[in-house]
């Protein structure tokens, strides 16, 4: 992975493999509630998928896209190290993705997804200071309301990074013209570097 996609996607999600300490780092550093209800997340049923745009996209027929298909969607664009499978089951959806993945990389997640994640941020932070309240030694020096918009942020650049990587490996059509207008957006400047790297030199991507 590029290094501005590694350590972007290390920002928002990762493996907690060490007991309470690193629960407490993924929480700190990665914003997730509890780092456990990442992979309850992914299984979740079709009515709790996140939206992924503001806009429902639909496919050739005009019928709702699959809830599987958005499903498969969503675990990309939140993917931090992406290890699992993620594009690999992308691809196989084929053409059916494109029209989420321009959407998802032009608008972001949805008004819905963002406040449920913010609610999921701020229950993770409540829950970190009750757990360092009871333990000497153990201060939480950031303010809920920064902890939460520097996690939020950054969940909303990987996620629309994932999607203008996602065009690019899969060589949809319009791919370059979508980034490019994202690189003019207000997409952050991290996500930005990323892309362009792997717009002027497709080689970079380890996806393609």
């Amino acid at each position: 992975m590029p290094a501005a996609g590694a350590r972007l996607g290390a920002a928002v999600t990762g493996r907690v493999n060490h007991g309470v300490m690193a629960w407490i780092l993924c929480v700190l550093l990665l914003g997730v509630a509890g780092c456990r209800e990442e992979s309850r997340d992914r299984e979740a049923p079709p009515e709790r998928v996140p939206a992924l745009s503001g806009r429902t996209p639909t496919g050739s027929a005009g019928l709702e896209v699959a809830g599987d298909t958005r499903r498969v969607v969503v675990a990309w664009l939140e993917c931090g190290e992406c290890r699992d499978g993620e594009f690999e089951a992308l691809r196989k959806l084929g053409p059916a993705v494109f029209p989420l993945l321009e959407g998802a990389l032009e608008r972001g997640p949805a008004p819905a997804a963002l406040a449920a994640r913010r609610l999921q941020l701020e229950r993770s932070y409540r829950g970190l200071r009750e757990y360092a309240g009871g333990r000497r030694g153990m201060n939480i020096e950031l303010d809920e309301e920064p902890y939460v918009e520097t996690q939020l942020g950054s969940w909303v650049a990987l996620y629309r990074l994932r999607a203008g990587q996602g065009l690019l490996a899969l060589e949809a059509p319009g791919a370059s013209l979508a980034v490019r207008r994202a690189l003019e957006s207000d997409l952050r400047a991290d996500a930005k570097r990323a892309l362009r790297a792997e717009l002027e030199d497709p080689g970079r991507s380890p996806w393609r």
